[in-house]
């Protein structure tokens, strides 16, 4: 709705300012429904795509939703995968359960707007209600198409559709012949719907202060036109005008048409105007760049990669020069990951270091390069020298070249010295809040799982305290006091996690055994506001979540009958169900609410 209220405001300041005072009536009042029809449909049109600027600007536009969730070279839909093992779990903290995060006060807004829309809309029922309670208690005639309805209410007259609501000892026989013509064109040309149309968008748009200055111009305008074919029908303009005056009464009743409605001054000020020349009806065609404008507004232009044509394309170096960009490349970010790039004809082949995942680049151009599926950019730089010494994957992790790499040596370790660092172990953070991990031996390993999200990371020993990552993430050191007993445990060569002599006290988030039926109740295709859609399915152990926009399969166990979790990734998902325990919405920590679509 901010789209909608964006355009409204547009169109409405461009009338108020050029045409509000031209007696281009019926124009005007297509202009103004059409402005409510531009705000609906304008936000809901495709975004037009660039296809001439840089190739390299839309590598993470369309990211995945889940992506945050995963490495920072997470899959995207239709573009490549490069699971990057940056800042890896055990040093990237989990969210802390911030009361004024973002998410909440996002949520928080949007539920005292939607509260203040319901609000409105039952006045609007109600009002209407009222009128009808009115129409019911009058006596009715129904002559041509109108129904007449008298009472001896002391009431302003007033026209609702196709009824005509008045007291007609109030009035003297001519003032009657007037309102009748008056309200006679309201009915007839269905004043009415406008006037409803425009009570819903202001329930709508009731954030928008400019809606209320809309609203009494759409009003206004009616009234000009009803005004103006009266008097075109050969009514006394003063005589008319004077009945309005006489007529004048105060109404809370905002959905009908009255004869002698509020702004009497402004609309006999119209009456006694001349009428526009012809040659102002220019000012309506300002509308045209104005919606083209408009439309841009709302839906800004979005860049897409597009193959160079022949007489674009650049003078590509050979095969020989490529050979400059052939090495080891590490991350910035994590300096215990590395990829390998290596020439193959006249492609780039880029090896992931932690998984051995390859992925093929064509050249774009001297220091550009697109792998071959969809749309992964690489940007090399050089030195002053000429030397290749760094590479930029999708516009924004910077890789450095090294000489060598050294591949992790991994060693054996027998059970029982792996089971000695097992246990729970925890760290305080600045805040004072405290986060936990468990450690648990397997055959020439260790699981690390994560207390906040589940998430488990396999690690090798290096050494005899030393461990790290089967898949490249980072590095763990244990510490022994002089009984031999693990007392303490570095991850990243930074953050320090002490083992806990009573874990009971951790808090680490395990899977248990959920039934079928219950495992069922959440199964359904799900919506997030920006339209992608996941389906969720149940399996033995959990459920699978499968991303519809590339068909990319998630496996998550139960922590609760409506608590999720990835073992590979975390992504804690929690569900909300209905009384009858079927789920109506899940959210991903604490931030992303996807809706279940019915049935």
């Amino acid at each position: 709705m901010l789209k909608a209220n964006l355009v409204i405001s547009i169109f409405f300041l461009a009338y108020y300012c050029l045409v509000r005072t031209e007696k281009f009536f019926r124009l005007n009042r297509i202009v103004l429904l059409s402005t409510i029809g531009l705000a609906l449909l304008l936000p809901l049109l495709p975004s037009m795509k660039n296809t001439t600027e840089s190739r390299l600007g839309w590598g993470m536009s369309d990211l995945s939703p889940f992506s945050h969730w995963e490495h920072p070279f997470s899959k995207a839909p239709d573009t490549a995968t490069v699971n990057i093992p940056a800042q890896t779990p055990a040093s990237i903290l989990p969210p802390k359960n911030n009361t004024f995060s973002i998410s909440r006060v996002v949520n928080f807004i949007d539920g005292v707007y939607f509260l203040v829309v319901g609000i409105l809309l039952l006045r609007l029922l109600f009002q209407i209600q009222q009128v009808c309670r009115i129409i019911r208690r009058c006596r009715r005639e129904k002559v041509n198409g109108i129904v007449y309805c008298y009472h001896k209410l002391d009431l302003p007259v007033f026209s609702f559709f196709h009824y005509l609501v008045m007291n007609k000892g109030q009035y003297s026989p001519a003032e009657v012949e007037q309102i009748i013509a008056h309200e006679q064109v309201h009915i007839l040309q269905g004043h009415n719907l406008d006037l409803l149309l425009v009570e819903v968008m202001n329930a709508l748009c009731w954030i928008n202060p400019l809606f209320i200055g809309f609203k009494r111009t759409v009003k206004l305008n009616l009234e000009f036109i009803a005004d103006k074919t009266v008097l075109d029908s050969g009514a006394d303009p003063l005589s008319y005008q004077y009945s309005m005056l006489r007529c004048l009464q105060p109404s809370q009743l905002p959905l009908v048409n009255l004869f002698a409605a509020s702004k009497i001054k402004t609309r006999i000020h119209m009456m006694n105007k001349k009428r526009s020349p012809i040659r102002n009806l220019y000012k309506y065609a300002l509308a045209l760049p104005l919606l083209a404008g408009s439309y841009f507004i709302v839906n800004p232009l979005k860049a897409r990669a597009m193959p160079l044509s022949n007489h674009q394309e650049a003078e590509l170096p050979d095969r020989q020069d490529l050979k400059a960009f052939e090495g080891y490349y590490q991350f910035e970010l994590n300096k215990n990951s590395y990829i390998q790039i290596r020439v193959k004809g006249n492609q780039l082949i880029l090896k992931q270091m932690w998984d051995d995942k390859e992925i093929v680049f064509n050249q774009q151009s001297a220091l550009e390069f697109l792998d071959v599926s969809k749309g992964f950019p690489l940007k090399f730089s050089k030195n002053d020298q000429g030397s290749v010494i760094q590479l930029v994957a999708f516009n924004k992790d910077h890789w450095n070249k090294v000489k060598t790499y050294k591949e992790p040596k991994y060693i054996h370790l027998q059970p029982g010295e792996l089971k000695s660092f097992e246990g729970c172990y925890q760290m305080e953070r600045p805040d004072g809040t405290r986060n936990y991990i468990q450690i648990e031996s397997i055959p020439d390993a260790l699981i690390l799982r994560q207390g906040w999200d589940g998430q488990e990371v396999l690690f090798s020993p290096t050494s005899a305290t030393a461990f790290f990552g089967r898949h490249g993430t980072f590095p763990l050191e244990f510490t022994k006091d002089n009984n031999g007993n693990v007392t303490q445990m570095l991850a990243f060569h930074q953050d320090l996690w002490k083992k806990m002599q009573d874990p009971s006290t951790a808090i680490i988030k395990k899977q248990i055994k959920v039934g079928p039926a219950q495992l069922e109740a959440l199964e359904g295709e799900y919506q997030m506001q920006d339209g992608k859609k996941i389906s969720i399915k149940a399996e033995s152990e959990g459920i699978v979540l499968k991303q519809l926009w590339d068909n990319e399969a998630i496996h998550l166990v139960p922590s609760s009958s409506t608590e999720f979790f990835s073992k590979e990734r975390g992504m804690p998902l929690v569900f909300k169900t209905d009384k009858n325990g079927a789920a109506t919405e899940f959210i991903v920590g604490e931030r992303d609410h996807w809706t279940k679509i019915p049935m």
